[in-house]
């Protein structure tokens, strides 16, 4: 029968000190039991001292920190956002109780950049630049804040909020993200230059627009109102108006400066249809499956009358 060795505190604290030399995965107790030949539990038992307490007195604690913090930092590089729970789940070597029994959470992602004076969350310095400049490559030019609404992934206002920027101002991200003074200087320039002429345009529109006779304004009305309550008995509705008509609705109203609703009667028509996309809708219906339809009903009986219909 085999006896089972007793080790001295010296060769406890030689093992000890000759695995955590080589850092990183080794400083955690699964890393360390991978290549000592005595198990982490022994050297706990041996020297009566918890794994932190050991850590502690020898200096290692905060290179233990170092490690989870690099890892944790390229998990949450690679995911685009940051997920303890995730990590814990995935890591290999920081699982949970490493975090229970030796690290502070909250520690490693502070010194990840993930909790700053103005900022609490998913994401950092490093994972907000690499997102805004994947935008920028993607749409070839330096994103507005509404181009990096529908390109990018993360709301410009977490932008804003991770560096303190007051009143969501966008500019201020443009001036933090891009160091090339020449580029960002060009692109305010082209915006303005943008800007001014978006404005002519909608003057010459608008000129335009207050040059079109009264008389063509209301045939057209009556045009598209008298097709849809031929066609379907009522009104139509502000969008299909604009679908069907010469002129916007938004036309009409400001010359008259009426609104929509009041438009019809300044006409001679009298609006009687409340549901007026239900009514067209049903119409149409009507139209297909050639039957009679019932209002404030469900869709039972569209179902019904249109099996009826095809089995005629």
């Amino acid at each position: 029968m085999s006896k089972i060795r007793k080790w001295s505190d010296e060769e406890y604290i030689r093992e000890f000190l000759t695995v955590i030399s080589q850092s990183g995965k080794y400083l955690t107790r699964k890393g360390f039991d991978e290549i000592s030949k005595i198990p982490s539990m022994g050297i706990i038992k041996g020297l009566k001292k918890t794994w932190k307490e050991l850590l502690v007195e020898y200096n290692q604690l905060n290179a233990l920190y170092d490690y989870a913090v690099q890892e944790y930092q390229l998990h949450a590089f690679n995911n685009g956002k940051s997920d303890s729970t995730k990590f814990t789940r995935e890591h290999p070597y920081l699982k949970q109780y490493v975090f229970s029994d030796v690290l502070d959470i909250a520690i490693v992602r502070e010194r990840s950049g993930f909790i700053n004076e103005h900022y609490k969350g998913n994401y950092n310095d490093s994972i907000l630049r690499n997102h805004f400049f994947n935008v920028k490559k993607q749409i070839g030019t330096i994103p507005s804040v509404s181009e990096f609404l529908v390109h990018g992934k993360i709301l410009p206002s977490i932008y804003c909020d991770y560096y303190g920027i007051q009143n969501q101002y966008w500019d201020e991200v443009l001036r933090r993200m891009i160091d090339d003074e020449n580029e960002l200087n060009m692109y305010f320039k082209k915006r303005s230059l943008s800007y001014k002429e978006k404005s002519i345009l909608a003057m010459k529109k608008f000129k335009e627009e207050s040059l079109i006779p009264m008389s063509e304004l209301e045939d057209d009305f009556k045009r598209v109102f008298d097709l849809f309550l031929k066609k379907y008995g009522t009104h139509p509705t502000r969008r299909l108006f604009n679908k069907h008509s010469k002129f916007s609705y938004r036309i009409i109203c400001e010359r008259l400066n009426l609104k929509w609703s009041e438009v019809p009667n300044h006409y001679g028509y009298k609006i009687m249809e409340k549901k007026i996309s239900e009514k067209i809708f049903l119409e149409i219906i009507k139209e297909i499956v050639n039957c009679k339809y019932q209002r404030e009903k469900t869709w039972s009986w569209l179902y019904w009358y249109t099996r009826q219909t095809l089995i005629l």
